[in-house]
């Protein structure tokens, strides 16, 4: 069996001396999409965080695609090909959504170039029209693509995604959960933050579920699904 794409074992995080994650373990493989899945405070997107490198864990390993990266800063950890999409998404407002996509743009850490500005219009179709519009006057969604797109166009081996779909409108989460299906398809390992869980359950391949900064499941997408037990006790709000 190959080595997972990314591992992290017993990983604990703070915020100054509020601790967060307690031994945080679970890994993904490649080309496989993971839901991080919990109540709101769960500490999913403190997860995320930790595994890029914006809020260091104070104990605890993660191996990245071979490598251990538990010491490394996020810029470090963006060149070895991890995308992060944050949950507040960061546009730059004052650029055009161009401007913006351009802002990201970058080889991959193998060399690839497979996200081009062609293939950002082809994909998310609403920038198209959006091309020259100064990206602070962009509704929430729009914004929330264009931050995805940007991160795209890093050329990433592994995606992280926070809350794609929190407070969005119906329509645009169902666009954010197509894009995300083809990028399965294409063989992109992601791992995607969440507390809806319908958006996960035709998107993800394998769940961790959090409760109170550990993780108490992980498994396929389909155990979660039929253990009502763990739903309930965890997931239903």
């Amino acid at each position: 069996m190959s080595s997972p794409l990314l591992a992290t074992n017993g990983m604990c995080t703070s915020y100054g001396l509020s601790q967060v994650l307690f031994d945080m373990s679970f890994d993904v493989s490649e080309g496989d999409t993971l839901a991080l899945l919990g109540r709101n405070g769960a500490g999913k997107s403190t997860t995320l965080k930790s595994l890029m490198g914006v809020l260091p864990a104070t104990r605890g390993r993660t191996v990245y695609n071979g490598t251990d990266i538990s010491k490394w800063r996020p810029e470090r950890i963006a060149r070895a090909g991890v995308g992060y999409v944050p949950e507040d998404r960061q546009v730059f407002a004052e650029l055009t959504v161009e401007e913006n996509l351009l802002m990201g743009e970058k080889r991959g850490a193998d060399g690839n170039q497979r996200w081009t500005l062609d293939r950002i219009y082809d994909t998310f179709p609403l920038l198209v029209p959006l091309k020259t519009r100064v990206a602070g006057l962009l509704s929430g969604g729009e914004q929330q693509m264009l931050s995805l797109a940007r991160t795209l166009m890093g050329n990433p081996k592994l995606l992280l995604l926070d809350e794609p779909s929190e407070g969005l409108a119906p329509l645009i989460v169902q666009q954010i959960g197509d894009v995300l299906k083809k990028l399965r398809q294409d063989g992109l390992t992601v791992i995607l933050a969440e507390q809806n869980m319908r958006f996960c359950l035709d998107l993800a391949t394998s769940a961790v579920v959090i409760d109170h900064g550990t993780a108490v499941f992980q498994g396929s997408i389909e155990a979660l699904r039929n253990d009502e037990h763990l739903i309930k006790k965890y997931l239903s709000v």
